[in-house]
């Protein structure tokens, strides 16, 4: 586990910590079988990744398959876009934890994420 975040992690934590977006608990860099989220919300099984200039989607692609098949959404943001636009980022996280407490309140909903993509929302 890193023990210092990036710039961009720095900010977007800024947004998410201490119940500040919809009142939802996001931890830091949380272990989940195996690998670490950058932000989970455990009440909404939700992980956020910021992606950096650097990585492997080879890699981001089997970890996103390993959250997904235990019934955890992901949301993926560029480091850049978290950095550029941070309100934007946070609007659509927002959006994503709202569609996910509707349909998690409805029991017989299907999932509102249904495919992987390169930004937002990914569900198999």
């Amino acid at each position: 586990m890193r023990k210092a975040p990036t710039p961009s992690e720095s900010l977007l934590w800024a947004a998410l910590r201490n119940r500040q977006l919809l009142g939802l608990k996001f931890r830091r860099q949380h272990v989940i079988a195996g690998y670490i989220a950058d932000f989970y919300c455990p009440s909404l099984s939700l992980v956020i990744e910021v992606d950096g200039p650097v990585h492997d989607e080879e890699s981001d692609r089997m970890r996103d398959e390993v959250f997904v098949s235990a019934g955890i959404v992901v949301l993926r943001f560029s480091a850049d876009e978290v950095e550029t636009n941070l309100s934007s980022v946070v609007a659509a996280i927002a959006r994503a934890c709202e569609t996910l407490r509707e349909s998690r309140a409805q029991p017989s909903s299907p999932s509102p994420f249904s495919r992987f993509g390169r930004r937002g929302a990914r569900q198999s």
